[in-house]
């Protein structure tokens, strides 16, 4: 991971349309690629786009259809 890209998770859900609370639960369980610094957790830009476009990773996402109903609705 490129230490001068790192974003916080809450900069990463703000950007990406996700809450951090499902980020931080991705990162611990390492489905997402992210690291700990003191108590906060960072990745990249790169990291979130990877996990949101790749279908095995997010096929146990518990949100991917209340995200996907609410992209639709914000398109309209």
């Amino acid at each position: 991971m490129d230490d001068a890209r790192l974003i916080s998770l809450s900069e990463a859900a703000d950007r990406f349309g996700l809450s951090h609370s499902q980020l931080r639960l991705l990162a611990q369980q390492g489905r997402l690629q992210a690291r700990k610094v003191g108590k906060s957790w960072v990745t990249t830009p790169e990291a979130v786009a990877d996990y949101l476009a790749n279908v095995d990773l997010r096929s146990k996402d518990p949100l991917k259809y209340k995200r996907r109903c609410n992209f639709r609705q914000n398109r309209l």
